[in-house]
């Protein structure tokens, strides 16, 4: 499992002037596993207004991807920014 990639994008609500959708920050994690011989078995979405700053705020498809990649160790996670996690 070694060759499996899953990626996290979220919106953030705490920066100002970040405007990478959803979407970008999903093609730019698509083209960093292809050039790394990865397969993207998944991706977990964060819709809008899930901050990680705020305290209490749940991020259910953060939850979700821990879940999975416990279920399947040796499986590489990425996300736009570290910030994202």
């Amino acid at each position: 499992m070694d060759n499996v990639a899953v990626i996290y994008t979220r919106l953030s609500t705490a920066k100002s002037g970040d405007n990478k959708t959803l979407e970008d920050q999903e093609k730019t994690c698509i083209r960093l596993a292809e050039s790394h011989g990865l397969t993207v078995a998944k991706v977990f979405a964060e819709g809008s207004g899930v901050s990680a700053y705020k305290k209490g705020v749940a991020r259910p498809e953060l939850d979700e991807l821990i879940a999975y990649v416990r279920q399947r160790p040796g499986s590489t996670v990425l996300a736009w920014e570290w910030s994202r996690l």
